[in-house]
């Protein structure tokens, strides 16, 4: 700003220096202040250079004062991203505005609800060895026994019956299993299961003669020469008492009743207090005893009999 100022100081005092000397015209001369006039002193001569250079500062001053709000405004509009006009003649490259894209608005996502979700854990059957006899549960009421040998292995005796006499194995009877046993004629087989503690039942079983003999059940059976029974054979049905070694029919224990062999039918003995019955398709026989008042339950046969899908119950 000094350096501008002396400039103009300069150019002033140059301007006036050549007013004084440059030659009057003619006709003018009478104008000019005689040479002897006396020259005004050397504080007016320096007086009108220094009232030009003040009016100058003066002018630059107001200049730079309207300016000044102006640079400050174009401060302000740079600060916020605008760019200031460009100042015209003073060959600046005016600021570039800011192009930076605004952010779009972010989206907010409403959470959904948790919900608990209780997956409940498979169940895997278990798999178990069946090392028992099998014992069906049957909707039946009061079922005390049953087996069907499927848990058995063919040509292996039964488990946990208890042979007293002949040969008895498991089978295979079509796609099933079943129990044969065998005695030669004359001779009577014996196989029982159950409780000693059991009184009034009722014994189903599937039976089969498969050669001349005979082929029944037992019950209240205490060992091979004490029980009740019921036979067929070839032709009759009959229910009766085997004591000590030897058996007899009740009265009104025999039935004629034609099996041949080969047929299956299947028997029904109960016993409850001292009173029996035996049925076998639609023949039925009845007797009754007191010998004896509980046992297990037995099969029995004389020859070769196959036997299939043994039930007790309570009578």
């Amino acid at each position: 700003m000094a350096e501008h100022d002396d400039g103009i100081t300069r150019r002033l005092q140059s301007y006036f220096a050549e007013i004084e000397s440059e030659p009057i015209p003619p006709g003018i001369d009478r104008l000019r202040l005689p040479t002897d006039a006396p020259r005004p002193p050397w504080t007016s001569r320096l007086l009108v250079p220094m009232l030009g250079a003040g009016i100058a500062a003066l002018v630059v001053i107001v200049a730079v004062v309207v300016a000044l709000p102006s640079r400050r405004n174009n401060d302000v509009d740079a600060s916020d991203g605008s760019s200031p006009p460009a100042a015209s003649g003073l060959g600046s490259t005016p600021a570039l505005r800011s192009t930076t894209t605004p952010k779009p608005p972010s989206t907010v996502v409403p959470s959904l609800p948790t919900t608990s979700l209780t997956v409940p854990s498979p169940v895997v059957p278990s798999t178990t060895t069946t090392t028992t006899l099998p014992v069906t549960t049957s909707t039946r009421p009061g079922q005390l026994f049953a087996d069907n040998f499927s848990a058995d292995a063919v040509g292996q005796q039964p488990f946990g019956w208890t042979i007293d006499s002949g040969t008895w194995v498991v089978v295979a009877s079509g796609t099933a299993k079943a129990l044969q046993g065998s005695q030669p004629l004359g001779q009577e087989g014996r196989i029982a299961n159950g409780s000693t503690s059991w009184t009034d039942v009722t014994v189903l079983a599937g039976v089969r003669r498969d050669a001349d003999g005979t082929a029944g059940i037992s019950v209240r059976y205490q060992n091979a020469s004490n029980y009740y029974f019921c036979k067929i054979d070839g032709s009759q049905l009959g229910l009766g008492v085997f004591k000590n070694g030897a058996g007899s029919f009740f009265p009104a224990g025999q039935a004629k009743l034609t099996v041949p062999v080969g047929q299956i039918v299947t028997m029904r003995l109960t016993v409850k207090g001292s009173a029996l019955q035996c049925s076998v398709g639609g023949a039925t026989v009845g007797g009754a005893d007191t010998g004896f008042t509980t046992g297990k339950m037995g099969l029995l046969q004389d020859g070769t009999a196959t036997f299939s899908n043994v039930l007790v119950t309570s009578a």
